[in-house]
């Protein structure tokens, strides 16, 4: 999502918002005095602007951020909006109003309500071609597409093949039910024919065998808390917000879109954990072991990583906004497109 920190304003000088008769069918006056006030550097105007075409595809712009050359879009709905569809359109409309001053910008897809943003995307407009993307995103309609959370997706194609059609107009909320609900009943029928299996699977990086007993995951070498907190998690809770669990041994664990705001992992072993999508925005991870940990896509601002084990850890898309990570060691760890702003790196620098 656009940083929080950078003014919604500047570099571009604010001027009076827009004021138009009808804000769904601007008249052809209206969209033109719209347009003046974009090239102006207006940015309600270029928000405004940008909310009526996105009318059609059940999306808006949520919010917009300013920082030095980047400009900033979250791209907001009650489903999340289609990169795939979006993401050409707002590079054609942007280009064409020549917003050229930008060197970047970066496109934030999110759901209502979402702390996190579920892709995101950048490019530079003075290196967009239109030509190609007529070819992408033609100038008529197509009806949006229902959206099913990709978890949820490729759950579904790993354990059931082809997609049953009951699924397909179903709720995300109905969708995350049915699968918490089929995990427990699952975990409960292995373990009375006593061949505990665990297989909830994010994708092909983030599986755990169905063929890997459930206690290689949660095994007699955890302690009690451990388990408990495992146990909460395969009934469907997500909410372990400051969860205290240092030195404790959550290696393998399966974590998807938990909410571990301000927990304590100190020494904790989280090494192959699959956390994507997760909210570990301050925690507490000194020392914590997370070789090979899966931390995609995940919020980590203002999180303490000092002397964490980091190697080989896909980080990449997270935002690390304020992260400590003095001493850690980042050895083959995966930071492709990660938000690495005002944070402190394994040798002490001070990146701003």
């Amino acid at each position: 999502m656009p940083d929080s920190s950078a003014s919604p304003l500047s570099p571009l000088p604010h001027s009076e918002s827009v004021q138009i008769s009808q804000p769904n069918h601007p008249s052809p006056e209206d969209r033109a005095q719209l347009l003046e006030r974009v090239k102006q550097g207006d940015i309600n105007a270029l928000q405004t602007h940008l909310n009526h075409n996105l009318t059609p595809y059940q999306a808006r712009i949520e919010d917009i951020g300013v920082r030095k050359e980047r400009l900033q879009l979250s791209v907001s709905g009650a489903e999340v909006p289609q990169q795939e569809r979006l993401e050409p359109l707002l590079q054609t409309w942007i280009v064409q109003l020549g917003l050229f001053q930008f060197s970047t910008i970066e496109l934030y897809g999110q759901r209502d309500g979402s702390a996190l943003p579920f892709w995101r995307c950048s490019f530079n407009p003075n290196d967009v071609d239109l030509e190609n993307l007529a070819a992408i995103a033609p100038p008529e309609v197509a009806p949006p597409l229902g959206f099913v959370d990709p978890l949820q997706v490729e759950f579904a194609e790993k354990i059931v093949d082809p997609l049953p059609d009951p699924w397909q107009d179903r709720s995300l909320e109905s969708i995350e039910n049915n699968f918490f609900s089929e995990v427990s009943e699952n975990l409960a029928l292995d373990e009375r024919q006593g061949e505990s299996q665990l297989s909830v699977a994010c994708d092909e990086s983030e599986t755990i065998s169905p063929s890997q007993p459930l206690e290689a995951v949660i095994s007699e070498e955890k302690s009690k808390a451990v388990k408990d907190f495992l146990a909460r998690y395969a009934a469907g809770e997500r909410d372990f917000a400051k969860i205290q669990l240092n030195e404790e041994n959550l290696s393998g664990v399966n974590l998807t879109l938990a909410n571990l705001h301000g927990a304590e992992l100190i020494w904790a072993n989280l090494s192959e954990a699959n956390l994507y999508h997760i909210d570990l925005s301050r925690a507490k991870l000194r020392q914590a072991n997370l070789s090979g940990a899966m931390l995609r896509s995940s919020n980590l601002q203002g999180t303490d990583f000092m002397n964490a084990n980091l190697r080989g850890a896909d980080l990449s898309w997270s935002n690390l906004n304020g992260a400590n990570l003095t001493g850690a060691d980042l050895s083959d760890a995966n930071l492709k497109n990660a938000i690495l702003e005002r944070v402190i790196l394994p040798d002490g620098t001070f990146l701003d």
